[in-house]
């Protein structure tokens, strides 16, 4: 179960946006000839991109991502797993490595809530200290008394 689902993440991350952009529309119901209508681009400029025969450009890839209700990241497969997947994933990697399920469960919480904490702090000077004492906390927090 564990390796399909590293298989499934792996495959979704390697998607191509032309993949990702139908994928989409799908879930939204819309064809490309919508999408293009939206976007105001032109279809044969669109299925360019499709066809991943040509990278849009920041100003395309922010229409395409606005219509279809996804980031820009999303559609370029750098938005890596959800906390809850990750989450999963860790507390079996971590239970194959002998922990026993509540221990492996309790340090993937720990780790995710780490990810979270991190991901909502904003940036500024000093960040990488900030982020240290903020996992610091997570983890200390995590801990069994």
């Amino acid at each position: 179960m564990l390796m399909e689902h590293l298989h499934h993440l792996a495959h979704t991350w390697r998607m191509r946006l032309g993949e990702r952009i139908m994928e989409a529309c799908t879930a939204l119901g819309i064809n490309q000839a919508e999408l293009a209508r939206r976007t105001d681009l032109s279809p044969q400029r669109l299925n360019n991109y499709i066809l991943n025969k040509r990278p849009p450009d920041i100003q395309s890839l922010v229409k395409i991502a606005n219509v279809l209700n996804v980031t820009p990241d999303d559609l370029l497969g750098v938005s890596g797993p959800s906390d809850e997947e990750l989450t999963d994933i860790l507390g079996k990697l971590l239970e194959l490595e002998g922990l026993d399920p509540q221990r492996a469960g309790t340090i993937a919480e720990a780790v995710s809530a780490t990810h979270r904490v991190l991901n909502a702090l904003p940036d500024h000077p000093g960040d990488a200290e900030r982020r240290r004492l903020a996992a610091q906390a997570v983890w200390t927090a995590k801990q069994p008394r």
